[in-house]
């Protein structure tokens, strides 16, 4: 770079270097959502760089907006169930049928609803 000539503009020092490090931290979203059991394996992700540009009135330049948006897998959904014992007022959540609980005893606890 000649000393004599000012810099242009480049990806790299646009906003102070600001679009590399913004790409590094949603490139870490993303990985780390890939790694995320609970998400689809083949779901799509994304990363897209946008950037506006606000004209000056004179045309002289520009005011320059930078955005990194990323696009994430989303999680799975996982579905259960609740029973529900009312105790006069009070009412409570349990996993399986307190009444199953009570005629066959504590055999089953753990598997899963279906």
């Amino acid at each position: 770079m000649d000393i004599h000539q000012p810099e242009l503009v480049t990806l790299e020092n646009l906003g102070n270097g600001a679009i590399p490090e913004m790409f590094q931290a949603a490139l870490n979203r993303v990985l780390k959502n890939i790694g995320d059991v609970n998400t689809e394996w083949k779901a799509k992700r994304s990363i897209t760089i946008e950037t506006g540009f606000a004209p000056f009135d004179d045309r002289s330049g520009a005011d320059i907006s930078l955005a990194v948006n990323v696009k994430l897998a989303q999680s799975r959904r996982a579905s259960t169930r609740m029973f529900m014992a009312y105790r006069g007022e009070d009412v409570r959540a349990y996993p399986q049928h307190p009444n199953q609980l009570l005629m066959f005893g504590s055999e089953g606890r753990g598997e899963h609803a279906r």
